[in-house]
């Protein structure tokens, strides 16, 4: 074949290529596909049902186009687990490191558990309200800075990080002594640090992400009911929903971390996040109250810090505008509810860039266009724009095979290779190799 005779048939195949991309697609897109499988929902108390994406009215390609991305990018996912209707329909573990049974650190996602025991309290009577003050659970210790602002300090101004004490942690490495969290870990009593804080603003009125004040509430829980938060969870909340041996880190006083020392499984997470789907309901038994639920994920504080964080309700992130609220811990550990799909996912990892998190895209472009049928509402264009992006993979992907087959045959790659040093690779010396 001679040179201009390769252009011909170059360009004669990419003329049949997209005359191929013009017609209807061969790939099922969310809207071709019907489904007919089961929409009841199960209770994983013991273990998770395994089902496939299909049998759950969702597309595997999807999945499998996201678990591509996920390696292609390179991100340190540890786990990803999604649940429909109470069956597991996807699982992958890139990091051979971790399995379903590694019990991960899910640091804040702790922060949102804490929610749910604190709902469980006062359903069962231990705590009376969110309207109850702080100061009146530590009447054995002497506070300094009181004042009325901090006489006023309740419950429900911890839940929603509006307490009002001078303080500040986001931004600051949390080893840095300017760091107001550093202070708090660093004292002799934390409890007593936290306490003699001074007031910075009227509680309720400003929102400021605070880890201190969730421990607070850790001695607030324990002194309320006696038990620590594990011993509270293990009767009323772990052991209902079968999550088993759970490894939750105490602090000086013996009392659990509710602010992000919990370490759970991705399944464990999922079941969480399962209890919450079905409002607060596991199994016909009500673990928390379906009113606790309901307000507690509602939008209580509208785009908390700087417009550029989604609204927040009693310790969990809401997103109204995406349809799902989760639970986020540090180095991206996410635990996600949709109601409206009937979905929870979880993410284990470790991000450092707290910049680079992903999760709300994997969700718009991958979980939700994969539903199928009716129960979709994903738009024509939604289909037509994932169809395209596969078509023009193929298109390209084929291109390349044509030039490279002609080129070959050419001998141009041969001569090319014989004539240069591309194949060689110079190793730096391994003292200036930094890691």
């Amino acid at each position: 074949m001679g040179y201009r005779s390769g252009l011909r048939f170059i360009a004669l195949s990419i003329v049949f290529l997209l005359i191929l991309i013009s017609t209807p697609s061969t790939l099922k897109s969310a809207e071709a596909m019907t489904f007919n499988g089961d929409t009841s929902t199960q209770w994983p108390t013991h273990e998770w049902e395994i089902s496939t994406p299909e049998d759950q009215g969702m597309n595997s390609t999807l999945f499998n186009m996201m678990d591509y991305h996920i390696d292609r990018k390179g991100y340190a996912l540890h786990g990803l687990t999604v649940a429909r209707n109470g069956y597991l329909i996807h699982e992958s573990y890139p990091d051979w490191r971790y399995n379903a049974d590694t019990r991960h650190r899910v640091f804040s996602v702790t922060k949102s558990v804490g929610s749910i025991l604190i709902g469980i309290a006062i359903d069962k009577g231990f705590i009376s309200s969110v309207d109850e003050r702080v100061i009146d659970f530590f009447p054995d210790y002497t506070i300094a800075n009181l004042d009325g602002r901090k006489e006023n300090m309740t419950i429900e101004h911890i839940l929603t990080m509006t307490c009002g004490v001078e303080w500040w942690e986001w931004g600051i490495p949390l080893e840095d002594p300017t760091n107001s969290y550093y202070n708090f870990s660093t004292s002799e009593n934390h409890i007593q640090y936290f306490l003699d804080l001074p007031m910075e603003y009227e509680p309720g009125e400003v929102w400021v992400y605070n880890s201190a004040s969730i421990t607070l509430l850790s001695h607030i829980l324990y002194r309320a009911t006696g038990m620590t938060p594990l011993q509270f969870a293990e009767e009323y909340l772990f052991g209902p929903l079968g999550i088993n041996t759970v490894y939750w880190i105490a602090d000086r006083f013996g009392v659990e971390c509710m602010s992000g020392t919990l370490y759970l499984t991705p399944r464990e997470m999922i079941k969480i996040a399962h209890l919450m789907l079905n409002n607060g309901s596991w199994n016909d038994d009500q673990i928390v109250s379906e009113d606790w639920v309901d307000y507690s994920t509602s939008q209580i504080v509208e785009q908390p810090y700087h417009n550029i964080t989604p609204g927040y309700g009693y310790l969990w992130w809401i997103s109204p505008e995406f349809g799902f609220y989760c639970a986020q811990g540090r180095f991206g550990q996410r635990i996600f509810i949709i109601p409206e799909y009937n979905i929870v996912l979880a993410f284990t990892c470790h991000i450092n860039d707290w910049l680079i998190q992903p999760w709300d895209y994997f969700i718009e472009e991958f979980i939700i266009p994969a539903l199928i049928g009716d129960n979709a509402q994903t738009s024509t264009e939604t289909s037509e724009t994932t169809n395209l992006q596969i078509h023009s993979i193929l298109l390209l992907s084929a291109i390349g095979i044509i030039v490279i087959i002609v080129a070959w045959k050419q001998q141009k790659f041969r001569r090319f290779f014989k004539q240069s040093n591309y194949c060689s690779i110079k190793i730096p010396n391994p003292s200036i190799i930094s890691l």
